[in-house]
């Protein structure tokens, strides 16, 4: 899942949970969740929410991430500004987004393997 073009952190945060609720993987960790999170919020946003949260994003918990995205998205539409153009001033500073991406996708790689392996386990143990 990812953030549609014009689609807010907000509305993206509750799309996730709406849809995380409809799936049956609704009892993943937090920190998987938070991957998964994060992993489709466009790059742009990621450098924001690490200037709004003075840290990086990713060390904050799951639902802090979560209410992060939804103070930033209000706070943009009651400063009546256009979170896009907000959020081009930052874009210059994309090398750290990077970096950030970079370690979100190392760890929804290993992520996958995990539970690719958990799943071939579980295999095993039901062909016995």
């Amino acid at each position: 899942m990812i953030q549609w073009e014009d689609e807010s952190l907000e509305d993206y945060v509750e799309r996730f949970r709406y849809n995380l609720q409809k799936s049956k993987h609704k009892y993943l960790e937090k920190e998987i969740l938070k991957t998964l999170l994060l992993k489709g919020i466009k790059d742009e946003f990621l450098e924001l929410l690490n200037l709004i949260g003075k840290c990086n994003v990713f060390q904050l918990s799951y639902d802090d991430v979560c209410e992060l995205c939804i103070r930033y998205s209000r706070g943009i539409s009651k400063a009546g500004k256009n979170s896009r153009e907000f959020s081009s001033f930052f874009s210059k500073s994309s090398t750290r987004t990077r970096d950030i991406r970079v370690e979100i996708n190392v760890l929804f790689e290993n992520f996958k393997v995990d539970f690719i392996s958990s799943l071939n386990s579980k295999l095993d143990v039901s062909q016995v």
